[in-house]
């Protein structure tokens, strides 16, 4: 997906208007191709610079569909609804949006910035340094099935978080990627397809990936 017409554009200085056409356009094409029963999972990803393994200079961003669900996004989905059962809320919703806009200071603390629609924070324990996750306060298992009102939100967010990696990391390299729900061509059964209903939803990581010392 082309983010713009000029060829070195970025994200973080370029307007929310032209953020948000990219997004459209990932969501619309996510909702087509998973029309498809054949498509099992979706990987909406972006990757700017060389540590991030970037290769082309143009602004874009990607779409894969797979014919089967990844172990790490089935392990993934396994442990929200063990979460869900336990705890009776989604994941998402306890760790990224209602602890880090709460009255704990300690999870206060990893609060990043938020808007009407996103959360965006720095996980507890991180995998790795440099992670930053923006989370939808609406519960939404698919990132295509965002409304206008979120993807306008949406852009005007990413762009205004990617303008401050930019400024105050000198144009870092980072990866985007959407994780996002399994297709509905995934499921064995009705009760399948309820429960991660229920328990998964949506988030976008932004990483930045660290330089060999």
């Amino acid at each position: 997906v082309v983010e713009s017409p000029v060829p070195n554009a970025l994200i973080g200085i370029s307007t929310d208007t032209q953020v948000v056409h990219a997004l459209r356009a990932m969501a619309t094409r996510g909702r087509a191709l998973r029309k498809c029963s054949r498509v099992q999972q979706l990987m909406y990803f972006k990757q700017y610079g060389a540590e991030a393994s970037g290769s082309l200079v143009h602004p874009h961003m990607q779409i894969c569909s797979l014919p089967i669900v990844s172990h790490s996004l089935a392990q993934r989905v396994k442990e929200y609804e063990k979460f869900y059962k336990k705890h009776g809320v989604p994941a998402v919703q306890k760790l990224y949006v209602e602890d880090v806009t709460g009255a704990n200071a300690l999870a206060v603390s990893r609060l990043i910035h938020q808007s009407e629609h996103f959360v965006a924070s720095v996980p507890f324990a991180q995998v790795a340094r440099g992670n930053i996750v923006i989370a939808p306060k609406r519960h939404c298992p698919c990132f295509e099935d965002c409304n206008e009102a979120e993807l306008t939100d949406l852009g005007a967010f990413l762009r205004l978080i990617l303008a401050s990696l930019y400024r105050l990391k000198d144009d870092p390299s980072y990866f985007l990627f959407w994780e996002t729900a399994p297709t509905a061509h995934a499921f064995q059964d009705e009760v399948e397809a309820n429960s991660l209903e229920n328990s998964f939803c949506w988030i976008l990581h932004v990483r930045c990936p660290q330089k060999a010392s």
